[in-house]
């Protein structure tokens, strides 16, 4: 008996891969690159957890490689919790950033 591929392999399983946040009020900040190799990938999931979708946070990140050195771009967070948390975590990874506006 042939059975679809859907069939042998069962029903779609979905998880969350990255814990997000829960809480949180939109705000905008500007980043900027601190050090020559940032960790964007590990500054991507530090957005991602803020909400931001993967696609933004990764055309972000690429952007401000791309810049020239000391070049700033601004981008909205929509759930931060922690403005002081989630500056830490970004300048681990060598990118600044700073709070333009709340939102919320």
């Amino acid at each position: 008996m042939n059975s679809s591929l859907k069939d042998r392999l069962g029903p779609r399983v979905q998880f969350r891969a990255i814990d997000r946040a829960f809480t949180g009020s939109p705000a905008t900040f500007s980043f900027k690159q601190t050090v020559a190799n940032p960790n964007t990938l590990k500054a991507v999931l530090v957005l991602a957890r803020r909400r931001m979708p993967m696609a933004d946070a990764h055309r972000l990140m690429t952007g401000l490689v791309e810049c020239e050195p000391g070049a700033t771009l601004v981008a909205e967070v929509p759930r931060v919790e922690n403005v002081e948390a989630l500056r830490s975590e970004l300048e681990a990874c060598g990118i600044a950033a700073a709070a333009s506006r709340s939102v919320g």
